[in-house]
């Protein structure tokens, strides 16, 4: 059996202080607040510490307020058989496929866009946090939203913290400039009829992981009520401020989807040739993700690009560079050399090595096509993912969409 227990609760109708009827992070009046709560207002308790309760409003946002504040009434008890299921506030009823559009300064024309068959989300990076005060930068296009309704896509605008971890522990330590946000991305969302929001939050201190839980749960709760889909993007589980931060257990349980940016295993600057994500690399981080993270609720991102290296010796020295290519690049420079790749059964995807004769300098590729494309849509199968999502639009070529496709469809049948 499973049993759940709290208290009801009241917030006193009395005259009182507002810095008294904020909800804290931790039992201390000087720890960060989430909220204000309202007199007479009623609440659940959940538990004690010290002379402070921690109670949840009516919407689901929690806090710790001094027991004084508080008047406690009758304990309720729910008792199930098993434990119940965490399940998304919304879920589409087919797999996804989600590709974001990288936009920097401008939209792209929606008339020379592609034909993207199996794609039913596209995230356009339109939003980003501007400044402390928790301004957003706005690059959000109606041509766009018109050309995506027209091809029955939805759109869910992508949000960052620009990947500045100060911004981010600034801004979202303070209730009034989370609110600010959430309130201006709603907006946002309204005056441009989008479907969702894409949260991708990245290079955040660890021990600042608990605000950017707390922004998202509270963001969520709106969205929710605004009935917008909420999604996630997160790493795999390493060590360093591009993962330690994520609470991804407690962010799964307030947002719809979740979606792994499962690349860069090897990125630009490393120093040591590789894939971007080798199939076996994906695959063994994915098990462990799982253990964290509901299947049902995880999102497979994938690679469109690949990395060309260049090994050198630069005065006696081994020197490592790369670039990124799109998948039309990277077959232009093979034609160009007149290469064919051949699959490399410790990364399962097809490689091409190539050495220049003047220069003596090292090519190497690890390819994303049919073969790596088919591959990661059957992972996302085999574990019973909720779909796919591809980084980025324009890496892509024809045949992207097609490979992904066909594999997705298994996930059809799960």
């Amino acid at each position: 059996m499973y049993s759940i227990a709290y208290y009801k609760g009241k917030i006193i109708d009395k005259k009182v202080k507002e810095a008294y009827l904020k909800l804290r992070t931790t039992p201390d009046l000087q720890s960060p607040y989430v909220a204000v709560v309202n007199k007479g207002e009623n609440v659940r308790i959940e538990k004690q510490k010290k002379d402070f309760y921690l109670i949840r409003t009516e919407e689901g946002i929690g806090g710790y307020i001094k027991k004084k504040y508080v008047v406690k009434n009758e304990q309720v008890r729910l008792t199930t058989k098993t434990r119940p299921e965490k399940k998304s506030n919304l879920q589409m009823n087919v797999p996804i496929h989600l590709t974001w559009e990288a936009v920097y300064t401008k939209n792209p024309d929606p008339a020379k866009l592609p034909k993207m068959p199996g794609v039913n989300v596209v995230s356009p990076t339109w939003f980003k946090l501007k400044n402390n005060h928790g301004d957003v930068t706005n690059l959000a296009s109606k041509d766009y939203v018109k050309w995506a309704k027209k091809n029955r896509y939805h759109v869910w605008a992508l949000f960052s913290n620009s990947f500045d971890p100060e911004l981010t522990k600034v801004a979202l330590s303070n209730y009034e400039t989370r609110t600010k946000i959430i309130n201006q991305l709603r907006s946002y969302m309204k005056t441009y009829q989008l479907d969702g929001l894409n949260i991708d939050i990245e290079n955040v201190e660890p021990k600042d992981g608990p605000l950017i839980t707390q922004f998202v749960r509270e963001a969520a709760v709106y969205l929710h009520n605004d009935h917008k889909y909420v999604s996630m993007d997160i790493t795999f589980i390493a060590d360093g401020n591009w993962s330690e931060f994520y609470e991804r257990e407690k962010l799964s349980s307030v947002v719809d989807y979740m979606i792994v940016m499962a690349y860069d295993e090897h990125w630009g600057g490393a120093q040591t040739a590789g894939s971007v994500a080798s199939l076996p690399w994906v695959e063994s981080n994915l098990k462990q993700l799982l253990n964290e993270v509901p299947n049902e609720k995880l999102i497979l991102g994938v690679p469109f690009f690949t990395r060309l290296w260049k090994e050198e010796m630069k005065e006696g020295k081994l020197s490592v560079s790369s670039k990124a290519l799109s998948m039309d690049q990277a077959n232009a420079w093979m034609k160009e050399r007149k290469l064919t790749a051949i699959e490399d059964a410790d990364s399962g995807q097809n490689y091409v090595e190539y050495t220049d004769a003047k220069t003596n300098a090292i090519y190497k590729m690890w390819l994303e096509d049919n073969l790596s494309l088919n591959k990661r849509a059957k992972l996302a199968a085999n574990y019973q993912l909720a779909g796919i999502a591809s980084w980025s639009r324009y890496f892509a070529d024809k045949s992207a969409w097609l490979a992904l496709q066909s594999s997705l469809s298994a996930l059809s049948n799960k």
